[in-house]
């Protein structure tokens, strides 16, 4: 890589992210309304104990749950919880005669149980039972609000999820005598922001992802990779491009990763910033970053573009030779060509008479000529030229005749290239064919007359 290309390069890509704002936007749009909402009160009921007898039968199934070490050997062997021993023992409890206060910790038992069979239906059920209980406990409540939105979720039921997460929100609200999106944290947003992408609800899962990041990043700090990545997808989505671009900025001075200066050359290419997009692709190729053969070719392509054609050839060819790209009749033309714009005509050679042989048609043979005449190989240049004429379909067929016959010119077969510009008909090429015409006849004729004063040109 030329060190000057590079230097360039690599300023651009620090431009880019020199341009990361990192302020916050207010959470506004994340918000929803608690009114109507049950369980409101639950905060203000009487924290009630279990009855000494209830307290014991109780005992022995919440060990068979979740097994805990005795008081006077903390390190002792647990064993495996065993739910299904726990509710033959519940089952015997009569539920009737209780307080429901009492009822509400027993399904919560039962639920917990469930749910370390993997049994999340009943589970659930049962959760559901424990906070309708009109006793139940206000801590047991806010707590089961939120594990009934959880396990609803791995349920796939996103709308009941969204329903009691939001209750939960409302009720700790409450409680705590704040509005309800003054006791969300980051977390709890981007608990909302999946929900709402799960339910297809676009914008409100950007409003609330939006608020987890603006909430994190107002604290002074990072927030999750994943948060940013749907963040990105979600404007992506609302073919938000410059938005994407910001996003990705920030993934990549968070969470370097070169796939993340990949995807930024993708999208400043959907902007048309073809210099913002080079810089971009540079950056991932330097990290090895590029491994399939778009990402190479358009890495060449985008230098050739640049004006930097020997770079964009250098950087095919290792593609070829790393096995990445494919050498193929398109590529030995792009290289041969890039070579020859950068004037490394030997270089240029090979590749372009490989990729007319490998392409057979015109258009590459047409710029084989070119490179023969600059190489100053007449015959090559003329034999190749005829063959481009042959299998036509050329942008300039006028430019093939008049390279032909300055190579006849030059070869000294004057009529020969005489009747070549008398073929070129095109107006772009006219004039200067018949200045050829002029040039080859009058050498023609002074060669003749000196000739035939007995002077043996061939010889001198």
């Amino acid at each position: 890589m030329h060190i000057l290309l590079r230097t360039i390069l690599m300023a651009k890509a620090a431009a880019l992210l020199a341009v990361l704002s990192f302020s916050h936007q207010g959470i506004a749009q994340a918000s929803f309304s608690c009114a109507g909402m049950p369980y409101m009160d639950v905060h203000e009921r009487r924290l009630r104990a279990l009855d000494q007898s209830v307290n014991r039968q109780l005992e022995s199934p919440r060990y068979l749950i979740q097994p805990f070490p005795p008081e006077d050997d903390p390190d002792a062997i647990l064993p495996e919880p065993d739910p299904v021993a726990a509710f033959r023992e519940l089952d015997e409890i009569r539920t009737d005669r209780l307080a429901s206060h009492e009822k509400a910790e027993i399904f919560n038992l039962y639920a917990y149980g469930h749910y370390l069979n993997d049994n999340i239906p009943q589970a659930l059920n049962y959760y559901v039972q424990t906070i309708s209980e009109e006793g139940a406990n206000g801590p047991l409540v806010e707590r089961n609000l939120k594990t009934i939105a959880q396990l609803s979720q791995l349920q796939e039921d996103f709308q009941t999820a969204l329903q009691y997460n939001q209750n939960w929100a409302c009720v700790r609200a409450s409680k705590a005598g704040v509005d309800v999106l003054e006791v969300l944290t980051a977390r709890d947003y981007s608990e909302f922001a999946n929900i709402y992408y799960r339910l297809d609800d676009l914008p409100g899962a950007l409003a609330y992802i939006e608020a987890a990041i603006n909430l994190e990043e107002a604290a002074g700090n990072i927030g999750n990779e994943n948060w940013y990545s749907m963040q990105r997808s979600l404007y992506y989505q609302q073919e938000d491009i410059p938005s994407v671009i910001r996003v990705l900025k920030k993934l990549i001075v968070y969470y370097p990763n070169v796939k993340y200066w990949r995807e930024l050359g993708g999208m400043f290419s959907e902007m048309e910033d073809t210099e913002s997009q080079l810089a971009s692709y540079y950056l991932a190729y330097l990290q090895n970053g590029l491994e399939t053969e778009g990402q190479m070719k358009g890495l060449g392509y985008l230098m050739i573009a640049a004006g930097a054609p020997y770079q964009g050839a250098q950087l095919m060819i290792e593609g070829i030779e790393s096995g990445i790209i494919e050498e193929d009749e398109e590529t030995m033309r792009a290289v041969g060509s890039a070579l020859y714009q950068s004037r490394e005509m030997d270089a240029a050679l090979p590749w372009m008479e490989r990729a007319a042989e490998a392409g057979g048609e015109g258009e590459a043979y047409a710029g084989l000529t070119g490179i023969y005449s600059s190489l100053l190989r007449h015959e090559d240049a003329i034999r190749v030229g005829r063959i481009a004429l042959r299998l036509g379909d050329l942008n300039r067929p006028d430019q093939i005749r008049l390279a032909i016959g300055s190579a006849q010119v030059a070869l000294k077969d004057y009529n020969d290239a005489i009747e070549t510009f008398e073929t070129i008909r095109d107006s772009r090429s006219s004039r200067v064919a018949r200045d050829f015409i002029r040039y080859a006849a009058g050498e023609r004729d002074r060669e003749a007359q000196i000739r035939a004063s007995g002077i043996d040109l061939d010889n001198l």
